[in-house]
């Protein structure tokens, strides 16, 4: 991890987090399975795609982040105040689900749901950043390796080929092996070691435009192959696919170097920004609640739309109140041990 908070980082994160709960309108309104036609779906398409690169921007966060990561116990002890809060945030999430969800397993069957992940309906994060955590020593290992910006080029090129076109020239023919497809993880943090060696730089507003232009290409192409059925992931792929990498390095690239003048807002971006897996991972609670209601009220998944302005700010603001305490909790504990010692 960075020794110094940079602003710009922070804001990448920052941003990565609000996308998160803007993506997870769309898995809790209905929109996986309603007919993929009418202009608000196609609208939704625009903001899913957009959205939808919420987990990769914290994928290339950690390569870029992490490149000066060794094999020693000092990298590895740093993984216990992550896991202290993951087994923390599933506590409340069990107690939740216990006390206003209604759902009975035993004490043995709720335990092993910590482990297996399912505690917190959102921890595959967790699960996956567990290996990638594991294996960051030795893929700086590999990367450093590399003497010349050619080879980790190439480096990149095999990755992508091996993860990211799949899902694009794959659309109606198998014209590319795809059985890799699922380390697209390795891919996101090579980008991101890559993009620190080697900094890209692209005017702001030419960022902004391709964004825009990628996701509306994306959004076309999922309408026309998917419409009048439900929305399909095998079109375009998943976090894997091209587009979505390319709309996640634009977006990154356009706030990394970004800094804001005013105060408040920079403790607010930072302060989000630290809080952001806690945050993540208790938004889960927020989501149940919250959509249960509009759910009732609306008929279709196209109702919903007019709340998302409502929603996504409510599960934002309450799971940071949340994490807040958790951090008080915690660093209250904190200082009495140390005073006891």
């Amino acid at each position: 991890m960075e020794n110094k908070r940079v602003l710009g980082i922070d804001i990448v994160r920052f941003v990565a987090f609000l996308f998160v709960p803007c993506v997870h309108f769309f898995l809790n309104n209905g929109f996986y399975t309603y007919p993929i036609q009418g202009k608000r779906i196609f609208i939704m398409l625009n903001m899913r795609w957009l959205f939808f690169t919420c987990v990769p921007l914290f994928m290339l966060l950690t390569g870029y982040l992490n490149g000066k990561r060794k094999v020693n116990k000092e990298h590895y002890k740093s993984i216990i105040p992550v896991l202290i809060s993951y087994v923390f945030i599933c506590l409340i999430t069990i107690f939740f689900k216990i006390k206003f969800m209604g759902e009975n397993r035993t004490i043995i069957q709720w335990i092993l749901s910590i482990f297996n992940y399912s505690a917190s309906n959102y921890a595959w994060y967790i699960e996956m950043y567990i290996g990638l955590f594991l294996l960051i020593p030795f893929l700086n290992i590999m990367y450093d390796s590399l003497k010349t910006k050619g080879q980790k080029s190439l480096l990149l090129g095999i990755m992508l080929l091996c993860t990211a076109l799949p899902p694009v020239f794959n659309l109606k023919f198998k014209l590319l092996p795809d059985y890799w497809v699922d380390m697209y993880p390795l891919t996101y943090y090579f980008l991101g070691r890559y993009i620190k060696d080697y900094p890209i730089k692209i005017r702001k507003w030419v960022c902004a435009l391709a964004i825009l232009i990628i996701c509306f290409i994306e959004s076309i192409i999922s309408f026309k192959m998917c419409y009048g059925s439900h929305f399909s992931w095998t079109i375009l792929g998943g976090y894997n696919a091209l587009p979505t990498l390319i709309v996640t390095l634009l977006i990154f690239l356009l706030f990394y170097d970004m800094d804001i003048k005013n105060s408040v807002a920079r403790f607010i971006i930072q302060d989000v920004a630290k809080l952001s897996l806690d945050m993540y991972l208790i938004s889960y609670i927020f989501d149940t609640i919250f959509y249960k209601p509009v759910l009732e009220k609306t008929e279709s998944t196209i109702e919903t739309l007019p709340y998302f302005i409502l929603i996504v700010p409510l599960v934002i603001i309450f799971s940071y109140i949340v994490a807040f305490i958790k951090r008080i909790i915690f660093e209250s504990v904190k200082s009495r041990k140390f005073k006891l010692m």
